[in-house]
This record gives structure tokens, sequence and C-alpha cells, in this order.
């Protein structure tokens, strides 16, 4: 029967050609994990590439409709604005023409309580 000083001492080189060689197992082990986790990602771009190229779409046709979304609001904005000056000269207009109009009345209003008529 062996003793457990002769188990000990037969372990002693097996720990110590793991403690040699199980860094470099290790480091090929999680080498190859990520490998394979770029050969999925790799994989899994081209089948949504593909699903575009199928669907007819590239990127630079999304990037041009893209830059034709960006000129479109441009343009928006532009009129918006456009929209927004008219409308404050407009409202400058109006306010002018109900000053007169009011100056006008009350000179109006003025002559006809001191008797004199507008003719």
């Amino acid at each position: 029967m062996q003793t457990i000083k002769d188990i000990i001492t037969a372990a002693i080189p097996l720990v110590a050609v793991l403690a040699v060689f199980s860094p470099g197992i290790i480091w090929i082990w999680t080498n190859h994990q990520r490998k394979m986790r770029e050969l999925d990602l790799e994989i899994m771009t081209k089948k949504s590439l593909g699903s575009n190229a199928s669907a007819g779409v590239s990127n630079t046709e999304v990037e041009a409709l893209r830059q034709e979304l960006r000129a479109l609001k441009d343009t928006t904005m532009q009129y918006d604005l456009s929209f927004d000056t008219a409308l404050q000269t407009m409202e400058r207009r109006v306010q002018t023409l109900e000053i007169d109009r009011r100056a006008v009345a009350t000179e109006n209003w003025a002559q006809l309580r001191n008797g004199k008529s507008g003719e």
C-alpha cells in the first residue's frame, strides 16, 4: 500500500508539468474562443449585408438617402423662416394701418365734437 508521502511524491512532477504548461494551454483555448466569436460576428455581418443586398439596398444608397433627407430638412427650415419673416412683415403693416386708422378716427371724432365737418 502506498502512503500519502508516496502519492505526494508521485504528484509533484505532474503538478510541476501542469504549472509550466497550463498558462500556455489556457492562452491557446481563450485565443481559440475569441477567434470563434470573431468568425460568428463576421458571419452575422455578412448575413445582414446579404439581406440588405438582396433587398436591393446598399450602404451608398442609404447614405444618399440620408443626405437627401438632410437637404430636405434644411429646405423646410428655410421656408419656415421665410414664412415667419413674411408673417411678421404683414403683422407690422396691419399694425401700422390700424394705428393710422385710429388716428384718423380720433381726428374725425375731434372734428365732429368741435362742430367741424369733414367737408
